[in-house]
């Protein structure tokens, strides 16, 4: 297994430099602030309402 490589990371939102480390799954980092922590909180709640949106919209057959 390679090593990941390291790289700078950036705010999901504002993109404001984090630092470098190791990449890791969490793509979605943010710098604290309460807007960015906001607006990630938004993009995943309307990710999670387009998933619901197309399952019922196939009457949930994909998890039968």
């Amino acid at each position: 297994m390679r090593p990941e490589k390291k790289r700078m990371q950036y705010c999901y939102w504002c993109g404001q430099e984090l630092g470098i480390y190791e990449r890791h799954s969490d793509d979605f980092d943010t710098c604290g602030k309460i807007e960015c922590n906001r607006q990630l909180k938004n993009s995943h709640e309307a990710e999670e309402d387009e998933l619901k949106h197309e399952a019922e919209q196939d009457h949930y057959d994909r998890y039968r």
